[in-house]
Order: C-alpha cells, then sequence, then structure tokens
C-alpha cells in the first residue's frame, strides 16, 4: 500500500489495525463499501463489495480509510451512472 501522509504531516501510519462497530452485538469487524449494481431491485441487487483498509497515524491519531480496488469500484460507478443517465 502506498504510505501517505496524516492530516498533520506526519509519516508514522500504521497499516493492519482493525476499526469495529460495537453498535450491534453480532456487527463484524471488517468494514466493506459496497455498490449496489441494481439498486431498484427488490431482490438480487449485485452488490460489487470491497474490504476497507485503514492507516492511522502515530503521531495525532487521524485515520485514514481506503477501499481496496477503487479502480474496479470506479469502473462498475461509471457503468452504473451510464446506465442510469441512459435511461
Amino acid at each position: 500500500m502506498e504510505r501517505r501522509r496524516a492530516a498533520c504531516g506526519s509519516d508514522r501510519l500504521m497499516e493492519g489495525l482493525h476499526f469495529s462497530d460495537s453498535g450491534e452485538v453480532y456487527a463484524s469487524l471488517d468494514h466493506e463499501v459496497t455498490l449496489e449494481m441494481q439498486p431498484e431491485a427488490r431482490l438480487f441487487k449485485e452488490p460489487l463489495t470491497r474490504p476497507v483498509r485503514i492507516l492511522v497515524c502515530g503521531a495525532c491519531g487521524a485515520m485514514l480509510f481506503f477501499a481496496e480496488e477503487p479502480e474496479l469500484l470506479w469502473r462498475a460507478h461509471q457503468r452504473l451512472h451510464a446506465a442510469q443517465v441512459g435511461e
């Protein structure tokens, strides 16, 4: 993963940490980003899901979130948008 500077300018970024949601008893410990390719469908919305990776700054604590395979998500988003515009 490309090393990016935190909001404070520090390069003390930590990888491999987990961000958990304590809002539900059985909440997933791994977060994902999802794009529904058929958002109008009642069933079979054809979700395209990718894991979210997090970097945490060891100096200021800023958290940077990154989706894995962003190019795949972008191409799918563009196809979905083009289909919606063509309707």
